[in-house]
């Protein structure tokens, strides 16, 4: 039989381990919303930057893809499927073109379709100083599917989404 005071301090015990959890474990989304920011930190560059560090940016930004990743684009050269690593000089290479380039994601949405796969919408921002030395600043819609492969969210497709037409 079951005594009452064993019952209460279990059940505290329980509660305080549920809690502890929930607070330093982090959810999925957020483990997501994390290579959001990683990827942005990958496509970030300096004015001058050395060969090396865009080497490792590259190696970095390979890393959060999934291999193969899908790039959906009506951009040139920006369309098809691709090794993480090709994706990744690409996307590269497209950015190089500006100095001093940053990429913000704003309204990020995340749909967690089962344990394995999401679906994220988020608009990005990319900035940078052109060679003439005019300012750029693009907004897109985009649509990225993640896929956890061995404990890691990767990018496994991403297509730009068209909001307005002329």
């Amino acid at each position: 039989m079951v005594k009452s005071k064993q019952v209460l301090p279990t059940l505290a015990v329980a509660a305080v381990a549920a809690v502890a959890v929930a607070i330093w474990l982090p959810s999925e989304t957020k483990r997501i919303k994390k290579q959001f920011q990683r990827m942005s930190n990958c496509i970030a560059s300096s004015k001058g930057e050395s060969l090396i560090k865009t080497g490792l940016r590259v190696d970095a930004m390979a890393g959060l893809l999934a291999n193969p990743c899908k790039l959906k684009s009506s951009i040139p050269g920006l369309h098809g499927t691709y090794s993480a690593r090709e994706a990744a000089g690409i996307i590269s290479m497209l950015t190089s073109q500006l100095e001093g380039t940053s990429l913000e994601f704003h309204d990020l949405g995340i749909k967690i379709v089962d344990k394995d796969s999401a679906i994220a919408t988020v608009t990005a921002r990319l900035t940078g100083r052109a060679d003439g030395g005019q300012n750029v600043s693009e907004v897109r819609e985009l649509e990225c599917s993640m896929a956890r492969v061995d404990g890691k969210w990767l990018f496994q497709s991403c297509a730009i989404i068209d909001v307005l037409q002329k």
